[in-house]
This record gives structure tokens, sequence and C-alpha cells, in this order.
């Protein structure tokens, strides 16, 4: 059952939604989550709540595994972006690559541990228009 669980998983944050595990309650946060999205989720809440909690025990703070989740799946936009004032994204594709690397390196890596990454992470995220 967890493979669907992971399914609605994946089409919640392909959609845009951000999810997130608080204790035992499942918090989805989305402009307009797809049509029945919500009840579909709630009828296998147990196997999200364990999905989610995988994700967690790979050292990362909820926000940030779902973050994670999301870049995953995502793919680097073909053009520059603005990334935040004053920083332009010229190479999107070599950016992605390097973010991987920082997520490979844990919560304890050098950029993990400063914030830089969440900080990357979030931004990208609301460019993309997933934070809208």
């Amino acid at each position: 059952m967890s493979g669907t669980a992971q399914q609605l998983l994946a089409e919640a944050r392909r959609s845009g939604a951000h999810v997130t595990l608080a204790g035992n309650r499942i918090r989805v946060r989305a402009a307009a989550p797809p049509p029945g999205l919500i009840e579909r989720m709630r009828a296998c809440k147990p196997e999200l709540v364990a999905v989610l909690r995988r994700e967690q025990s790979a050292g990362w703070d909820a926000e940030t595994a779902g973050l994670i989740a999301w870049f995953v799946e995502a793919r680097p936009p073909a053009k520059p972006f603005e990334l935040m004032p004053g920083v332009t994204v010229m190479q999107p594709a070599r950016w992605w690559t390097s973010i991987r690397a920082d997520i490979a390196e844990g919560p304890r890596g050098p950029r993990a541990r400063w914030g830089a990454l969440q900080a990357n992470l979030r931004r990208a995220w609301r460019v993309s228009g997933a934070g809208s």
C-alpha cells in the first residue's frame, strides 16, 4: 500500500503542493490541490505518515525533506532564472546538479549545516511556481 502512498505524495508534489508531517498530522500547503487528492490522502493516511517518517529519518527536518522530494522530481528550467534579487542562475541544469550534490552531503554538509541549501530550495520552489 505504501506504493499508493508514494504515488499520492508524488502527485501532490508535482501539482506544487508542499506536504509535511507534524507528529501524526499531515500538512498540505497548496494553492489548488488536484480534485480529490486530499480525500485520497486521508484514505491512506497511515501509509502516508510512514512514507513521510522515512523521509524525515534521513536526518532532514520535515520542511526540508518535503522540499528535497519536490526538487528531486522537478526538472531544471530551460532558461536562466532569478533565484532572488541580484542572483540570476545562468545555467539552470548545472545549478540543479550542484544542489543535488549538496543534498547528497546530507544535513551535516557545509551548505545544509548553515541553512544555505534549505534557503535555495525554498527559493527554487517559489520561483518554480510551486510555492505560489
